[in-house]
């Protein structure tokens, strides 16, 4: 198959060089064979026998490639026949230099740049030296002129072919590089894929137990032995929310609302819970740069990453030394070539970043677990759901950021977190306060969610709250219920994934017929632009799994005046 076409398949650079050298071999099989007849008949029978020596070797050199598929000692063997001969014959005639070019072809595509590089400059000084010795003996050899001629020739190959032969390198490393990224980038896309479809589903059954627990609790007595049952019920179903969450921050399919974020200020108001993490198991140390300008993010989001990198530094405490973590905060401008390197990597541009730096003493990562910390159940704990930096990174890729990571083994580790500059329009999301309101509602709510158990649960609550409850099982026959008795209905509640209508093609739908309308929008899995766009325009949003008491809060704050009757 060395004489067909090159397979784009099987077209590394082993075959490359099996096919290169072959085609060399050929070549000079048949110069020689011409040279060697010429040789002989003009009377230079050892440079013939020379000639006839060399193609049998290189022959020879060809077919134990072919057998063996050591192409490597195949090629060695030729370049150093080759070098052999040529040192024989050069004081014999002037036609020897044009083979000059040749041996630096063969050695660099057949053995490589550094190889190569190390045969063509030991033959450049064997030339030198076989020159200057025959010349203090007296041998004849070719002209002086021509031979430094070749020489200089010979030089510029050597410098044309070293810098093919290292751009080419560069070339496949860059693109080994980019199909790494894309095949990890395609893995993650898979895997976020899957998460969030199994996330979704599994967030409508948490809100089924978690509703149906609470609303048991509230209907037994305080002493009644069963609270403590249901209370371990509720504990277990709030570490799966917990999970689920990681899951779809990790996926980017995470509940978020951006607003304008002050970072230092999110540090300090964070510091009591990384103090509390912390305990008396390291020192914290704080370095934060003055005048940050604000960046765009979810604080709840944000913050949940500072904690997840403590958490992730406290693990790695060295026991031979006391553990002390420093977050440091500023300005930095970054190139976005600069970005590319960093493991993870979801920046559009350079520019100014403000960055929050999470820095260890602890035991450090070598370049193996470096390459798989960020993918999701990959842990070095023996207790863990390798969750953690997983979920940073799905946060990460919703701000449009980046993470870099320097550690080595011993030496501890350092995070880095790039945050993309708010728009100077954006403001800081300003949450509604909490009412202490307990006296019973009075309106009439529809409620559009497809799960059948979120549905009755809410129905449920929201009646004993003293509401009424129209129920719809999807987006349409939400639609079809207020176009009927829409006069009547004063606030709608609507899941975001629905069949038929989703909860943001519903919103637009009402917003039209009815501005003024409150809708509470729920999700746990959600278009985050579109989560966006509703509550910029006035919409409410909770996030599934939710307890009880916060939807109740959600209604007793947007539920208008006019469905609470006076006194």
């Amino acid at each position: 198959d060395l004489a067909g076409p090159i397979d784009p398949a099987r077209a590394n650079t082993r075959h490359f060089r099996e096919r290169f050298a072959v085609m060399l071999i050929l070549a000079a099989c048949m110069f020689l064979t011409i040279f060697g007849v010429l040789d002989w008949y003009s009377g230079l029978p050892v440079v013939s026998i020379a000639d006839v020596l060399l193609g049998s070797v290189l022959l020879a050199s060809a077919l134990y490639m072919r057998h063996s598929g050591n192409v490597e000692a195949g090629i060695r063997a030729c370049v150093m026949a080759f070098f052999i001969w040529f040192l024989i014959i050069l004081p014999f005639g002037i036609l020897a230099v044009l083979w000059f070019p040749m041996f630096p072809l063969a050695a660099f595509f057949g053995l490589g740049r550094r190889e190569g590089m190390r045969w063509s400059l030991g033959f450049l000084l064997a030339v030198a030296v076989e020159f200057i010795v025959c010349r203090l003996y007296g041998i004849l050899i070719a002209d002086d002129l021509i031979l430094f001629t070749a020489l200089a020739s010979l030089s510029l190959v050597v410098l044309t072919v070293l810098f093919y032969q290292r751009l080419l390198e560069l070339f496949e490393s860059a693109i080994r590089t980019q199909s790494q990224q894309l095949q990890q980038a395609q893995r993650m896309e898979s895997i976020g894929l899957l998460a969030s479809g199994v996330a979704h589903d599994f967030n409508n059954l948490l809100v089924g137990v978690m509703g149906n627990a609470e609303l048991a609790m509230m209907s037994l007595d305080e002493h009644d032995p069963l609270q403590e049952q249901l209370a371990d019920l509720m504990a277990s179903a709030e570490r799966g929310s917990h999970l689920v969450r990681q899951l779809l921050t990790f996926a980017g399919k995470s509940a978020w609302m951006s607003e304008a974020i002050q970072v230092n200020a999110l540090i300090l108001e964070t510091r009591h819970l990384m103090v509390m993490a912390a305990e008396q198991q390291a020192e914290l140390a704080l370095e934060l740069g003055d005048g940050l300008p604000r960046v765009s993010a979810d604080s709840a989001h944000l913050q949940q990453v500072l904690v997840n990198l403590l958490a992730n530094a406290l693990e790695a405490a060295s026991p031979e030394r006391p553990c002390r973590i420093v977050i440091r905060s500023g300005v930095r401008d970054r190139s976005r070539s600069e970005f590319a390197g960093m493991p993870v990597d979801f920046v559009r541009r350079g520019g100014r970043y403000v960055y929050v730096e999470v820095e260890d003493n602890g035991l450090g990562m070598d370049e193996d677990i470096q390459r798989q910390i960020f993918e999701p159940f990959f842990t070095t704990k023996e207790a863990g759901t390798g969750l953690g930096l997983a979920a940073v990174a799905g946060t990460v890729r919703s701000l449009q950021g980046a993470l870099e990571l320097h550690s080595r083994r011993g030496e501890g580790s350092c995070f880095t977190l790039y945050l993309p500059l708010a728009d100077p329009g954006m403001k800081a999301v300003r949450k509604s306060p909490k009412t202490e309101e307990k006296k019973s509602l009075h309106g009439t709510v529809l409620l559009a969610d497809d799960e059948d158990m979120v549905r009755k649960v809410g129905a449920v609550l929201l009646e004993k709250s003293g509401l009424t409850v129209l129920e719809a099982e999807d987006g349409r026959r939400a639609m079809e219920i207020f176009e009927e008795r829409g006069a009547e209905i004063d606030m709608l509640i609507l899941d975001y994934s629905m069949p038929e209508m989703n909860g943001a093609e519903v919103f637009d739908a009402v917003r039209r017929r009815q501005p003024d309308m409150p809708v509470l929008i729920s999700s746990g899995y959600a278009n985050l632009q579109e989560i966006d766009r509703m509550c910029e325009m006035g919409a409410g949003f909770i996030q599934k799994p939710f307890h009880v008491h916060e939807l109740l809060e959600e209604v007793r704050t947007r539920l208008p005046r006019r469905g609470v009757p006076a006194g």
